[in-house]
């Protein structure tokens, strides 16, 4: 996790294989950050150890492939986004924004 208005780092990356960057542009922290391959599933475990704070981002190093993201933020609401590739050796960004 970073700080607010910080970018994250890519030096703890493993070079393995790809990175995918969820960035709050809400105005609530996010509790909740959870992805799964587009072939079905269940959201599995919570990714985030801790919240993203508006204007903060966290990292996490994933498989390339497709993916569904999803996160929450602390008043319950659900914001997601599916269908998103990530290549090999590619950073991905998701900017998350309050729902209209």
């Amino acid at each position: 996790m970073t700080e607010a208005g910080a970018e994250p780092s890519s030096r703890a990356w493993s070079g393995g294989g790809a990175l995918l960057v969820v960035v709050n542009h809400t105005s609530r922290s996010l509790w909740s950050v959870g992805f799964k391959g587009c072939e079905g599933g269940s959201w599995g475990a919570d990714f985030l150890e801790g919240a993203i704070v508006p204007g903060g981002s966290s990292l996490w190093e994933v498989s390339p492939g497709l993916y569904h993201l999803r996160a929450e933020t602390a008043d319950g609401t659900h914001v997601e986004r599916f269908g998103v590739s990530v290549g090999y050796g590619q950073l991905v960004r998701w900017v998350v924004e309050d729902q209209g």
